[in-house]
């Protein structure tokens, strides 16, 4: 654990004022800042996440952490896989066992990747499928969900069983964000490693004991042969004689960076091209 010591002298308190009676009186006593104040919020709600991301993206300088600081980060992850695989993002089908806020997040940024590669909107769609709650998102659920996750909706059977989905679908790629601590099984890495000479698998859900699987059992199960990377950190693993060093796809190694350059240039608003 980090203990951090602040001094109360080196912070600001910062009182936002929402009375609409006293912010329309003239004068106003209070301080007021303009379009270029940068606001980054996290920890919302699915729907209220992405509503007032689309709210206010156009007209302000914000971005929401959740959504674009860890699809930044895990795009750049999986951007670095492709070197090992040598395939294009475009060239290969990724599977999400989470369908919330950070799984559409990392998703869309995914498209806008394989668009810059050459791949139609509507091929970068079929490259990705879903699972939420209710199971793999399949058209026959269209009409239930929204706009993000329709447009990720898939022609197939529905089914909850991972490992059948894993099966059928014969991803590249398997994107962990539902906070199930173990969803990974034995059985599914296992066929993930059957199905491609490199699987990919990032379980990305935190704290360590919702992540999906961890490092050992990612490694052991495929023979060493994954390309790993965890939202929560895990030990070196020592395997046939070789130590692997699990990577951490956390977006503490965005924001900062996109928030100092959107202070520094006093950006009016940040745009998806910056992540």
């Amino acid at each position: 654990q980090c203990k951090i010591n602040l001094c109360a002298f080196h912070c600001l308190k910062i009182f936002v004022c929402i009375n609409i009676i006293i912010l329309k009186k003239n004068p106003y006593f209070h301080s007021r800042f303009g379009q270029d104040t940068l606001i980054q919020f996290e920890d919302f709600a699915f729907a209220n996440a992405f509503k007032f991301l689309d709210k206010y993206r156009e007209d302000y300088c914000m971005f929401n952490d959740d959504i674009q600081g860890t699809a930044s980060v895990i795009v750049a992850g999986l951007l670095a896989t492709t070197r090992v695989t040598k395939k294009k993002l475009c060239e290969q089908k990724f599977l999400f066992h989470g369908a919330g806020a950070a799984g559409l997040g990392i998703a869309e940024l995914m498209v806008m990747q394989m668009v810059s590669e050459g791949a139609s909107k509507e091929q970068a769609w079929n490259n990705i499928y879903m699972i939420d709650i209710d199971g793999l998102v399949t058209t026959k659920r269209a009409q239930n969900m929204t706009e993000r996750h329709r447009q990720f909706a898939k022609d197939l059977p529905e089914s909850k069983n991972l490992l059948e989905i894993v099966q059928t679908v014969k991803p590249n790629g398997l994107i962990g964000v539902s906070t199930q601590g173990g969803a990974f099984t034995a059985e599914v890495i296992k066929a993930m490693a059957e199905i491609n000479e490199r699987p990919i698998i990032f379980p990305l859900s935190n704290p360590t004991q919702k992540a999906e699987c961890t490092a050992e059992q990612a490694i052991k199960g495929t023979d060493g042969k994954v390309l790993f990377a965890s939202g929560s950190p895990f030990p070196n693993v020592e395997y046939n004689g070789k130590l692997f060093k699990p990577g951490q796809g956390n977006n503490s190694y965005i924001f900062p960076g996109v928030g100092l350059s959107a202070v520094l240039w006093r950006a009016k608003k940040i745009p998806d091209m910056a992540f």
